[in-house]
């Protein structure tokens, strides 16, 4: 018997006949999400999204028994545990695929940088936020929690009713995203094991609806300030709180260079000695 199962929604179970190989995962709701479990004879191996969540020992009996059937959306053993949702492109292998070959049946995702861990501390990609997962909310609805996809469970909450930004089912190229203005946001408590150190890289897609005010921030952690900066020169600007210096600025009227209020996909990146915005 061998088999993938979803346990409690925070855990991916490679399953076999002895001891199952469970990974921690939040699997994100209405967000399609690629998962592979292999099995050498000696080692399971569980990948999300392409990317390797590690090989475990398992000696499973694999040998076929009577007339075994193939079960889709239910485990045979419970009829009471069946998966709510979509299921698509199931494909089942006689032999063990490689990393590569996994990763190239996934298709691209963020957890797919080489130097991605399942923990945070030795992760490169810490944070991975996508409004997709939020569609099970009404249109104008307010947002409390924002899952956090990078597998880490960085989770963003809003507690105060009066501060949740709300779900746009239409916000960007008539895809969803997740609307700001000056009384929204999220927070979290975290460190500088979760996010790093003076090394960053930042990536978002916006759509600004206003410019009004001096600064308008996107970003904070630490030390670490990305922020539109200034109504009339609306300069994209990446800040060192403790050094109180700009690292790096756009140039002017940065987010109006395609057209006025434009979508924007930016990149900002940080080292102790470089810095770039794309």
């Amino acid at each position: 018997m061998s088999g993938l199962v979803l346990l409690n929604g925070n855990t991916v179970v490679h399953t076999g006949n002895g001891v199952d190989h469970n990974v921690a995962y939040t699997v994100p709701l209405n967000t399609w999400t690629h998962i592979c479990g292999t099995y050498t004879g000696a080692n399971s191996e569980v990948f999300i999204n392409g990317a390797s969540f590690g090989a475990v020992a398992r000696a499973w009996n694999t040998v076929l028994l009577g007339n075994s059937g193939l079960w889709i959306g239910q485990p045979d053993y419970a009829a009471s545990q069946r998966f709510v949702g979509d299921i698509d492109d199931v494909r089942i292998y006689n032999r063990v695929l490689t990393a590569v070959e996994v990763r190239t049946l996934a298709g691209y995702h963020p957890m797919q940088v080489s130097s991605w861990s399942a923990t945070p501390a030795s992760s490169s990609l810490k944070l991975h936020y996508v409004p997709e997962q939020l569609g099970f909310l009404a249109d104008g609805a307010t947002i409390t929690q924002w899952d956090d996809t990078s597998g880490h469970f960085m989770h963003a909450f809003q507690g105060t009713a009066g501060n949740r930004p709300q779900f746009a089912a239409s916000g960007i190229n008539n895809r969803p995203a997740v609307n700001f203005n000056n009384t929204r946001f999220f927070t979290r408590s975290c460190n500088d094991t979760n996010l790093g150190g003076n090394n960053t890289t930042i990536l978002g897609a916006i759509r600004q609806s206003g410019n009004s005010g001096a600064n308008r921030g996107l970003f904070e952690h630490g030390h670490k300030l990305l922020y539109l900066r200034d109504a009339t020169l609306q300069r994209l600007t990446f800040f060192h709180l403790g050094e109180n210096t700009d690292k790096i600025n756009s140039p002017s009227d940065f987010v109006n260079l395609i057209a006025a209020d434009s979508n924007m996909i930016y990149s900002v990146s940080h080292s102790l000695s470089v810095c770039a915005i794309y």
